[in-house]
């Protein structure tokens, strides 16, 4: 859902990486647990970073 809003307002998104899988998230099961933000914001920085390369 995420991604059609971004294109609907014209916005980038990086394509998906990040797994769904259990140490991706915290106790609620629903947020991100420290592991599934770091990989995160490595697959953020990689996109940012390849953006400034082009």
């Amino acid at each position: 859902m995420g991604s059609e809003l971004c294109y609907e307002r014209g916005a980038l998104f990086p394509a998906a990486k990040w797994k769904p899988v259990r140490e991706n998230f915290s106790e609620d099961g629903f947020h991100a647990s420290t592991k599934g933000y770091d990989e995160w914001a490595e697959e953020l920085a990689e996109y940012i970073a390849d953006l400034q390369n082009q």
